[in-house]
C-alpha cells in the first residue's frame, strides 16, 4: 500500500495586486503551477486589483491583506529616509494583525515565498513564523542614479546613502532567506556584487504560450501605421518621457507613419516636472505635454491596463527607453513572446541581442533612435527574421517546465532542512 504524499503548502505574497509586470509573472507561475499535485497554494495581495479575480477563476485562495508595505531602496536620501520610515511606523501601528498573520503561517504553510524585494521589512516583522522564507529577486538594486539634474555634492553624496541603503536591503534578504530565485542571471550577479548571498536558482519568467508559426509570414507586410507599444507605468529612470523628443525628431524628418501606443500611467511627480522642465501641476501627465508641444498625433495615450497582451498584438515593436540599468523588465520579455522585436536603451544589453530579437542603443540619441525605426519599416525581411528569433529566444529561455522545477528544487530543499 502507497502512503499518500503530504502537499507541499506554500503561502505567496504579492505587492501590486496585477498593477505589474512582477505581479503578472507570479500569476502565470501560479498558473502553471497549479497544474501539479500535491500543491496547495494561498496567494495574499497587498493591493486590490485585476489579478484578484484571476486568481479566484482558478479556484486559488486569494485574500487581500491590509498590514503588508513595501519598501525598496530610492536614489534620494530624503525619499529613501521619508519611505523607509513611514514604512516601518506603519508596520508597526499594525503588529497585533501581523501577530495574528504569523500563527495563521504557522499553522497552515511549509513556506513563504515572497515576490519582491521590496517585501524585506514586512519579512523582519514576520520572521518569528517558524517557516522558511524565498525571496524572488524581480529587480536590480545597484546604479540608482537616474541621470537627474544635481549638483557634484549631491550626486555623490546621494549615491553613497542610497549604496548604504542597498547594502541594508540586501544584506536582510540574504538573512532571513532560505534561498533566493532570480529572474536572470544579471539580477544575480548584481545581488551577489552588493553583497548578497545565500543559495539560489534561475528561474525565467514564463508566458501562457501562444506561440508564432516558425514559417516566415506574409512579405507584403503592411506598416503604413508603424505602431510602437510602450508599456510601463512612468518613473524618470524609465525614460517613457524620451517619446516626446523622439516625436519631435519625427516630426522634423516629416515622418508621420509612426505611432506610439503608451500603456501605463503617465502622472508626473513635482520632482519629475522639474527634471523635464515643465510647470507642475497636480495630475499633470505625458500625454498633457505632448498635447502643449502639439505632438499628439504620435500617440495613442491608454492609462493602465490589465493585460497587455492586448497591446502587444496591436503594435509592431516595443521600446524600452530607460535610462539606467534595464532592459529586462516583463514588458520585453512578453513583446518577444509576441513575435515583437525590441528596440532598447540602458546601461546593459539585458535580453535584447543587437541585431538578432532587436536593437540595443547604449548611448541615445532621438536621431538614432529614428534611425533604428526606419530600418525596421523600410526592411520587412530583416523585422520578419527578428519576429521568429524573438518567439525562438523565449521559447528556449522561459520553458514552463525548466523553470517550475528550478523553483521547486529550493523549495524542498528549504522546507527539508527546516524540518530536521
Amino acid at each position: 500500500m502507497f502512503m499518500k504524499q503530504t502537499p507541499m503548502k506554500i503561502l505567496f505574497i504579492d505587492h501590486e495586486g496585477g498593477f505589474g509586470g512582477s505581479s503578472r509573472s507570479l500569476f502565470y507561475f501560479i498558473k502553471a503551477l497549479n497544474k501539479k499535485k500535491n500543491i496547495y497554494i494561498e496567494v495574499w495581495c497587498c493591493k486590490d486589483g485585476p489579478i484578484i479575480e484571476r486568481y479566484k477563476q482558478l479556484n486559488i485562495k486569494v485574500k487581500k491583506i491590509d498590514s503588508i508595505f513595501t519598501y525598496t531602496s530610492l536614489f534620494s536620501l530624503s525619499r529613501n529616509l521619508y519611505t523607509f520610515l513611514f514604512t516601518i511606523m506603519k508596520l508597526l501601528m499594525n503588529k497585533s494583525k501581523n501577530k495574528h498573520l504569523i500563527k495563521y503561517i504557522q499553522s497552515n504553510f511549509d513556506l513563504v515565498h515572497f515576490n519582491h524585494p521590496n517585501l524585506f521589512l514586512f519579512a523582519i516583522f514576520i520572521r518569528k513564523a517558524n517557516v522558511p522564507f524565498i525571496f524572488h529577486i524581480r529587480t536590480v538594486l545597484e546604479n540608482l542614479y537616474e541621470g537627474t539634474p544635481l549638483n557634484f555634492i549631491n550626486k555623490k553624496f546621494n549615491i553613497l546613502t542610497s549604496k548604504l541603503s542597498v547594502f541594508l536591503q540586501i544584506k536582510s534578504i540574504s538573512l532571513i532567506s532560505s534561498g533566493l530565485v532570480f529572474i536572470s542571471k544579471n539580477e544575480k550577479k548584481s545581488f551577489l556584487k552588493l553583497g548578497g548571498y545565500g543559495k539560489s536558482v534561475i528561474s525565467h519568467n514564463l508566458f501562457n504560450y501562444t506561440l508564432l508559426s516558425q514559417k516566415k509570414q506574409d512579405k507584403s507586410l503592411n506598416f503604413d501605421t508603424f505602431k510602437i507599444a510602450v508599456i510601463e507605468n512612468y518613473r524618470w529612470s524609465r525614460g517613457t518621457d524620451r517619446l516626446l523628443e523622439i516625436a519631435e525628431e519625427l516630426r522634423k524628418k516629416k515622418i508621420e507613419s509612426v505611432k506610439f501606443i503608451v500603456a501605463g500611467d503617465m502622472t508626473l511627480s513635482k520632482r519629475e516636472a522639474i527634471y523635464l522642465n515643465v510647470e507642475y501641476r497636480k495630475g499633470i501627465t505625458i500625454e498633457n505635454i505632448a498635447k502643449e508641444r502639439n505632438l499628439l498625433k504620435y500617440f495613442k495615450f491608454l492609462g493602465s491596463i490589465p493585460e497587455p497582451a492586448d497591446v502587444m498584438n496591436e503594435c509592431n515593436i516595443l521600446l524600452s527607453l530607460t535610462r539606467r540599468v534595464g532592459p529586462w523588465g516583463r514588458s520585453v520579455l512578453e513583446a518577444m513572446h509576441y513575435g515583437k522585436p525590441v528596440i532598447a536603451t540602458g546601461e546593459s544589453r539585458g535580453f535584447v541581442k543587437d541585431n538578432f530579437n532587436g536593437f540595443f542603443i547604449k548611448e541615445y540619441t532621438p536621431k538614432l533612435l529614428v534611425k533604428k525605426i526606419l530600418y525596421l519599416i523600410k526592411n520587412k525581411n530583416k523585422y520578419l527574421d527578428m519576429q521568429i528569433n524573438t518567439v525562438n529566444y523565449i521559447k528556449n529561455i522561459c520553458d514552463e517546465e525548466k523553470n517550475i522545477n528550478q523553483v521547486l528544487k529550493i523549495w524542498q530543499k528549504a522546507i527539508s532542512k527546516n524540518k530536521k
